[in-house]
């Protein structure tokens, strides 16, 4: 993959993340234009409304799941507390509510969930020290792009 393809592919993530063209253009270090050409050429704005639903979509499935399987092990457990036996849980049932319980909380950190607690931190603060946000803008840019070379987009 070409250094272009990389830089594209970051750019693709911001956006997907709602980062305006601008921020995504200053934060890779290439015109607004570019981003713009990226996103049209790419189809983004699509995909990203696309993703939107489907990541909602699947969240929702996921949490049903988890609820589902709490349910059938509280069913499980009174069933052995009725009967006067204790019993452990077997570690299928264990296993399975844990991936589901993975999949909904422990997502693997990426460039993206980086970007997003740096436009955070940021707009913080903005909102209390205006002088000093500005002046940490270019050295934010600086570490993301760092991070990009090591970190998965």
């Amino acid at each position: 993959m070409s250094n272009q393809e990389k830089i594209m592919g970051a750019g693709k993530a911001l956006f997907m993340l709602n980062v305006p063209n601008v921020e995504i253009a200053r934060t890779l270090d290439v015109s607004e234009t570019t981003v713009s050409n990226w996103v049209t050429k790419g189809g983004w704005r699509d995909e990203r409304a696309s993703g939107m639903a489907i990541k909602k979509t699947i969240q929702d499935n996921v949490l049903f799941l988890i609820d589902y399987q709490l349910e059938a092990l509280r069913q499980l457990t009174e069933e052995y507390r009725s009967a006067g036996k204790l019993k452990l849980i077997d570690k299928g049932e264990v296993d399975g509510l844990s991936k589901l319980f993975a999949t909904v909380k422990g997502k693997e950190l990426s460039w993206a969930n980086v970007v997003t607690v740096i436009r955070e931190l940021l707009e913080y603060l903005a909102s209390k020290d205006p002088d000093l946000a500005k002046a940490l803008v270019p050295h934010t840019d600086d570490f993301l792009n760092t991070k990009r070379e090591t970190m998965t987009v």
